[in-house]
């Protein structure tokens, strides 16, 4: 999955969680699939690749800081969304911010790993506040 497929998948799961905390695995992706940019990442890449994709971003939420959570099998369970996953999305809420943070990530490391460049938006986001 590409950067910016995965920066969409990671950012839209956290606002459902925010939405929808505490809920588990299959309510963000039941609500994640209806979304028509989804649909359109999901027949890029097909179902066993967005399923492992899906699984590790779940995974790197936890270990960012962004949500509290926990695997339970045979699924994640989300209590809520951390003061730092709340700072994450009111970064995404103003475009020019967000876009200057995701723009200097990109020029500094094209070609690096989609979880590694979130984390370093992460990074940057969490130095604004």
């Amino acid at each position: 999955m590409n950067t910016e497929d995965y920066l969409f998948v990671y950012m839209h799961s956290l606002r459902i969680i925010r939405e929808n905390a505490p809920c588990a695995e299959k309510d963000v992706i039941d609500k994640i699939v209806i979304n028509k940019k989804f649909k359109e990442i999901f027949y890029k890449y097909g179902i066993e690749t967005i399923k492992r994709e899906i699984e590790i971003i779940f995974q790197n939420m936890i270990s960012d800081g962004v949500v509290v959570g926990k695997m339970t099998k045979p699924q994640f369970i989300f209590q809520r969304v951390t003061t730092d996953g709340y700072k994450l999305l009111e970064a995404k809420e103003d475009k020019t911010t967000w876009n200057r943070v995701v723009d200097s990530v990109k020029k500094e490391a094209p070609l690096m790993v989609a979880s590694e460049f979130v984390k370093q938006i992460i990074l940057r986001v969490f130095n604004l506040f």
